[in-house]
């Protein structure tokens, strides 16, 4: 099995770009006291910082492969 990113199409950027902005918004989610989340979820505050934390660094992950993309993707239109 073979496993690889095709980093011609905008359907990888636009993935990516599109996981990045619900994971960062699910970290703002979880961060409040009395969150919604924490509520349905029946979660503790703590359980919700916990997961905040996991959100954002997943979030930043993701767009850090984001940004890599988009700029592999303006260097090989630029270039031609």
């Amino acid at each position: 099995m073979k496993c690889y990113v095709d980093y011609e199409s905008k359907t990888s950027l636009k993935v990516s770009g599109v996981t990045a902005v619900i994971l960062i918004v699910l970290s703002y989610t979880f961060a409040a006291r009395n969150s919604v989340w924490a509520f349905l979820c029946g979660i503790s505050f703590e359980r919700g910082l916990l997961y905040h934390k996991l959100f954002a660094y997943f979030g930043i992950a993701v767009s850090l492969f984001h940004a890599l993309f988009a700029y592999d993707k303006i260097l090989k239109d630029y270039k031609g």
